[in-house]
């Protein structure tokens, strides 16, 4: 396992991960305290995210098959303002058919005061789906190929 170092561009996209067009082969929520998503790239090598220190998540219209769009990361007082437009991008994703969005921007208020230093992480997949969670650590790491199959 090789822990990669990853960043963002300018829109909060997260850079180092290359997994556009991946392939989601694992969902797992640790005791509500984290999720771990496993994504298989196109070149066949898997790339963990760790999301550690986990408070509010929600995971929409994921289906089977997944593939990733783009997956995004802000810190929570830098959420562009222009998420609530998009209805599937931070704090909308988050919030998307659980609050109406006064309610959901007094929240997200609410997490910004309570949890400055926490991370607000999207994912969104191609054909539907999208994951958002507020975690306090954000960490990626790349495995090997899937090992080959007996003959």
């Amino acid at each position: 396992m090789i822990d990669l170092e990853w960043r963002t561009d300018a829109s909060g996209m997260i850079l180092g991960a290359r997994v556009h067009d991946g392939s989601l082969t694992m969902f797992k929520l640790l005791q509500a305290k984290g999720i771990t998503i496993e994504i298989q790239r196109l070149s066949g090598e898997r790339v963990i995210f760790a999301l550690s220190g986990l408070g509010e998540w929600s995971v929409l219209e994921l289906r089977n098959g997944a593939i990733v769009s783009e997956a995004f990361a802000w810190r929570v007082p830098a959420v562009p303002e222009t998420t609530w437009r998009t209805g599937d991008s931070g704090w909308s994703a988050l919030f998307r058919n659980l609050l109406p969005e006064s309610d959901a921007r007094g929240r997200a208020a609410d997490i910004v005061r309570q949890r400055p230093n926490s991370w607000l992480f999207q994912m969104g997949f191609a054909y539907g789906g999208n994951l958002a969670a507020v975690c306090d650590r954000i960490a990626l790491m790349q495995l090997d190929r899937e090992p080959a199959a007996p003959i």
